[in-house]
């Protein structure tokens, strides 16, 4: 595993990161990892504004990967097993934060904006567009 990660500020408010991660994998009795990808990152950029407001977006990706298909997974009559490739995807999320005062803050998380259909193992689909409403109190 090779990872990487890169944080910078600029322009006072704004705030960039950069995250990556490389995976090989030295195997013995299969041919390739199942669902695994070879590569994976993000990219988050986020802004504050007198620490009062803060938003953020991020773009997060995922590489191909090979799954392992059998009769228990596909369902209905008997199959031979074979493998299918998933392909690379990405995801577009929001945040945005008010902080009313320093111990109450109010906040709105919109993760796969771009309604992106993935797969994170063969045939089971992973969450959709996701809206978080919320708020924080603490003392």
């Amino acid at each position: 595993n090779i990872n990487g990660e890169v944080v910078t500020s600029f322009a006072g408010r704004f705030s960039a990161k950069f995250r990556g991660d490389y995976y090989h994998y030295t195997l013995t009795d299969i041919q390739f990892p199942y669902n695994k990808p070879s590569w994976d990152g993000s990219f988050q950029l986020n802004y504050n504004l007198r620490d009062k407001i803060l938003a953020g977006a991020s773009l997060n990706a995922i590489g191909q990967r090979d799954a392992f298909i059998t009769m228990k997974t596909m369902g209905g009559p008997q199959v031979a097993p074979k493998t299918v490739e998933l392909p690379m995807h990405m995801n577009l999320s929001l945040t945005a934060e008010y902080r009313y005062t320093k111990i109450l803050s109010f906040w709105v998380k919109l993760n796969n904006i771009s309604f992106n259909r993935n797969y994170e193992w063969a045939f089971y689909p992973s969450q959709r567009f996701l809206a978080l409403v919320g708020f924080s109190y603490s003392l």
